[in-house]
């Protein structure tokens, strides 16, 4: 008789230990005596030598014990609110009573065993446990709000879903609990409150809070794998690192929550709050964010490949060296947004609202900005190439030294503009604490296209580089054979680099003659206005030299003329000994004396050149000055007739000026190389000669005071030419008396 009963608790804990698969060493429990309720210490030793490693309390008396058990009884009736522990304070000496006694002793659930998560465990309903240490207990499938059972069952009797206060009323009271390292996986925790409740490393695999409270609450490292948190409050939540694969988020609130280096792989945050959260270095590849609220969120370093952010609301993020390759961001708000650096190859922003973004050295080949709002946008230094951007606005925004290689700009606006009422509200709707300290600008400039790189794939059908107003800068561009005949040149009369450069000017004048100016600060203004008169100058060689090699030969006339006619304002700032480069301590050092004389020599030939010809491409020019002297040597003849013989009548004083005009003067043989009609028929043909000179020279391009003037138009050579053969254009100086 007594050797069965020696064996049989042996016999029946390898009977259990085989039943749960449990595959590690097995440790027999050590016989002890049970400790005294006052010997603390001893407690923890006792229940890990009976297999309840998670006990640290003394037990609670019989009298505790009876009671708990009599609540226990209690059938729940979720229509008349009655839980169990409702209302019921308990401590965790209580909760570890009842998980040891969970179901006649089977104890508290396993979820490590799969056969045990469809069993229920401890119906906490209601139950109050304000500042209670449960860490590191086996909360696993927990009752501690409304199951999706009870909600159907009172659906289907009452015709309605439970009215919130019995949501309120089922919820389990967990403010300010510490449950580090609990296990709570596939706990319903629905409408609990966990305020400030600290669940470091907790184990919430599958776990169930939606309408959860867990405001200021500490969930760092916490599991939360295929968790449920639809309208979840985790507002200034620490979850930092905190697992989320493929959890449920719709609509839950995390304004203001720190989530660094968190990983929400496969998460679902659909119409999320997540306003000033910081998801630094966060895994969110293939996350659902549509219409989600992430305004001012910190997403630096993050990981959102493959995402989805259609219409999410990202005004004013950092997304600073982001990986949002193949992220769809259709329809997103990215207002002020920063997305400097970030890697968005084959990304989606197609009709996205990136007005005053920063892209500054990002990565997006081969990204889809279809209609995309970019005004005001600054994209120095990236690379946009096989980027699709037709008919997107590009007003205001800075592409400085960006690769365009191969990128599609039909239709595309770069012209200035001037925001709608209603848009300029939007862009800046975010910003009125004043979280910046510059705001968007109602009127939008021309796009800065200054050193961007083109080439022959580049798509520009019909793309609008400016209008009568304003022109896009384009300094130092890069064209790389790219299809210019395909622009509408017509509608630019002047480009942005003279712009700015007049705006430079005028604003220098005006600042000066106000006394608004430092007289320190003199030499650097003056540098930077000259800087950007030279910029313009090499603009419009530049960009005349572009047109031209592309056969548009008229449209590069235009800005070949006006490059010229900006040397002339440079000539002019030399010759007022203005600082001419980079200032060092604030020090002067203008042109010297012989500097000034040699500018200025150059300005005046430069005036007589544009005014008789206008450098070779204003023929019209080279014809009024004929006009002009023709008649001019003609009026002078006629006064003169009216003091000394012969009197001429005014044909024949106009066959003179034209014949002297080309060195052969038709004298009667009464007149003497000593008279007054010969000295101005010797001054006119002078006069002659030297148009004639400077006009057939400058066609060539012999005398314009410039080094790398394009040649001129070929109409206007063959409108030269035809004018010279009419009126008997030839250098010569005989003069041929009349017989």
């Amino acid at each position: 008789m007594s050797q069965p009963s020696s064996q049989g608790p042996f016999l029946q804990f390898l009977r259990n230990a085989f039943i749960r698969g449990n595959d590690e060493t097995m440790q027999i429990p050590i016989k002890m005596e049970r400790p005294l309720l006052s010997n603390y210490r001893e407690w923890q030793p006792y229940w890990t030598a009976q297999g309840q490693p998670w006990r640290t309390e003394p037990e609670i008396d019989a009298k505790r014990q009876a009671y708990l058990a009599q609540r226990r009884a209690i059938v729940p009736d979720v229509r008349q609110n009655v839980y169990p522990f409702k209302n019921i304070a308990l401590s965790r000496a209580d909760v570890e009573w009842l998980l040891a006694t969970h179901e006649n002793g089977r104890g508290p659930v396993d979820w490590s065993d799969e056969r045990q998560r469809e069993r229920k465990g401890l119906d906490l309903r209601g139950a109050r446990l304000y500042r209670i240490n449960l860490s590191g207990l086996p909360l696993a499938c927990i009752q501690g709000g409304l199951s999706v059972t009870d909600i159907f069952s009172q659906k289907e009797i009452d015709k309605t879903l439970p009215a919130d206060n019995q949501f309120d009323e089922a919820g389990v009271c967990l403010e300010l609990a510490r449950l580090s390292h609990a296990h709570l996986e596939g706990a319903n925790l629905r409408n609990a409150q966990m305020i400030g409740a600290i669940l470091e490393k907790a184990n919430m695999e599958q776990a169930i809070l939606e309408l959860a409270h867990l405001e200021d609450a500490d969930l760092r490292e916490v599991n939360l794998r295929g968790g449920r948190i639809k309208d979840g409050h985790l507002e200034r939540t620490i979850l930092d690192g905190a697992h989320m694969e493929g959890a449920f988020l719709a609509m839950a609130h995390l304004e203001n929550a720190r989530m660094p280096g968190s990983f929400l792989e496969d998460a679902r945050l659909i119409q999320a709050h997540m306003e000033g959260v910081d998801l630094r270095n966060a895994h969110l590849e293939r996350s659902d964010l549509t219409e989600a609220h992430l305004e001012q969120a910190v997403l630096r370093n993050a990981h959102l490949k493959q995402a989805f952010l259609q219409a999410a609301h990202l005004e004013g993020a950092d997304l600073t060296n982001t990986n949002l390759g193949s992220t769809n961001l259709s329809k997103a708000h990215l207002e002020y947004a920063n997305l400097s650096a970030s890697q968005m190859q084959n990304a989606s922003f197609h009709e996205a609202f990136l007005e005053a973004a920063f892209l500054n050295g990002i990565h997006a080949e081969e990204a889809d900005f279809y209609q995309a709002h970019l005004e005001g946008v600054s994209i120095q230094s990236a690379h946009l190439e096989r980027c699709n951007l037709s008919q997107v606005c590009l007003a205001g925004a800075n592409l400085m030294g960006t690769h365009l290689e191969g990128a599609d700009l039909r239709n595309a606006h770069l012209e200035g503009k001037t925001i709608s009422d209603d848009d300029l509200q939007r862009i800046c709707a975010w910003n009125r604490q004043g979280v910046l300290a510059w705001t968007f600008q109602e009127h939008q400039e021309p796009a800065d296209l200054r050193r961007v790189f083109f080439d022959t794939y580049t798509q520009l059908d019909d793309c609008v580089f400016g209008t009568s107003t304003g022109t896009t800068l384009i300094g130092n561009t890069t064209w790389g054979d790219v299809n210019l005949t395909v622009v509408h040149w017509n509608s630019v009369r002047e480009l942005g680099d003279e712009r700015v450069a007049r705006h430079m000017l005028q604003y220098w004048k005006q600042n000066k003659r106000a006394g608004n100016l430092k007289r320190e600060d003199f030499p650097l203004y003056e540098y930077q206005v000259y800087a950007q008169l030279v910029d313009a100058v090499r603009a419009n060689r530049q960009m005349a030299i572009a047109l031209q090699s592309q056969g548009m030969n008229e449209e590069g006339a235009r800005f070949s003329y006006r490059a010229q006619v900006l040397q002339r304002r440079v000539l002019l700032w030399q010759v007022a000994g203005r600082q001419m480069e980079l200032p060092q301590n604030n020090i002067h050092r203008g042109s010297s004396f012989w500097q000034r004389v040699h500018a200025f020599l150059s300005y005046l030939f430069s005036r007589f050149l544009d005014i008789i010809a206008g450098y070779g491409y204003q023929p019209w020019k080279s014809f009024l000055a004929y006009l002009v002297i023709i008649f001019g040597f003609m009026g002078l003849y006629l006064l003169n007739a009216h003091f000394v013989t012969p009197h001429l009548r005014w044909d024949e004083a106009l066959v003179l000026s034209v014949s002297s005009f080309h060195g052969r003067g038709f004298f009667p043989q009464n007149i003497s190389l000593g008279d007054t009609y010969a000295r101005l028929a010797a001054t006119e043909a002078v006069i002659g000669l030297l148009i004639e000179i400077c006009r057939v020279d400058t066609r060539r391009g012999a005398l314009l005071p410039l080094s790398e003037c394009p040649p001129p138009n070929p109409a206007c050579k063959f409108l030269c030419t035809g004018l010279s053969s009419i009126i008997g254009v030839a250098p010569s100086e005989n003069v041929i008396p009349l017989v």
